[in-house]
């Protein structure tokens, strides 16, 4: 499993670059297949990637949608090749998981989590409005959606 990690500050101060730091080194051991952050207005998004599919090797995160959200994914979509027919006119055969999960998001917003079925965890940041989600599979044992704004 991929680490996802963010940390904001309400008042818009920016997150200590020196905080993130330690936590970059703490959570390197359980990612070791590539780092990407997002740090941007008060919030911080860290994302280490362990690699369980050909396509995510191919993914950078956090990822940016065209609606500027961003998104940091970790999981396996069984329901690939559906997702790409139901929005071909986005995307191809050869789309990510990562890809195919920002498209069905931006064009079915929070009711896509519905449509992907497989093993996985998400969040998304939306500078707009401020907005968090964190959505999960219906199969762990969390709770399945969280908003927070």
């Amino acid at each position: 499993m991929s680490v996802q990690f963010g940390r904001t500050n309400i008042d818009g101060r920016p997150v200590d670059p020196c905080y993130l730091k330690k936590v970059k080194e703490m959570l390197a051991p359980y990612g070791p297949d590539g780092e990407g952050a997002y740090i941007k207005d008060g919030v911080g998004i860290l994302f280490r990637a362990f690699h369980t599919t050909r396509e995510s090797r191919s993914e950078a995160q956090p990822h940016i949608t065209p609606s500027g959200a961003v998104l940091s994914w970790d999981g396996r979509l069984d329901n690939r090749a559906e997702l790409i027919r139901e929005l071909k006119d986005i995307l191809t055969t050869a789309s990510t998981d990562l890809s195919i999960v920002a498209a069905a998001h931006e064009r079915w917003g929070t009711g896509c989590f519905a449509r992907l079925l497989g093993d996985w965890a998400l969040s998304i940041w939306n500078p707009m409005d401020q907005s968090l989600i964190l959505a999960k599979d219906p199969h762990r044992d969390a709770p399945s959606l969280l908003f927070a704004r």
